[in-house]
């Protein structure tokens, strides 16, 4: 019995820890990326996912702004000024944030993202 307890506490571990190594991501000062894919954008009241959306630039460093437009009705969202890019190499993702310095941090996913 001790031995299955044993070997159950052993593989929960592995899959844990090759789960989040396959979801690992890095900050980067800067990104480039082939396509948005979406905007999280949150206030006092909650937040709002937007899945169709232009940005502006395809690339980005920390410290510039980017426009975000939403392609259902063609109104601009928001100009966000960005305080963080976390990158992943494993998906090619990139999540461009401005959580520094704000109550409610949103967020920008795009793809096909290189440092």
């Amino acid at each position: 019995m001790f031995r299955i307890f044993n070997l159950l506490i052993l593989s929960s571990t592995l899959v844990f820890t090759m789960a989040g190594s396959a979801m690992s991501q890095s900050m980067v000062s800067s990104a480039k990326w082939s396509k948005p894919i979406s905007f999280k954008l949150c206030d006092a009241n909650g937040c709002n996912t937007y899945k169709s959306i232009e940005l502006d630039r395809k690339s980005i460093e920390l410290g510039q702004s980017i426009s975000i437009t939403n392609l259902d009705n063609g109104e601009p969202i928001l100009e966000l000024a960005v305080t963080g890019i976390n990158y992943s190499d494993q998906i090619s993702m990139c999540w461009i944030n401005n959580a520094k310095n704000t109550d409610f941090p949103s967020h920008i996913t795009v793809g096909g993202c290189k440092r």
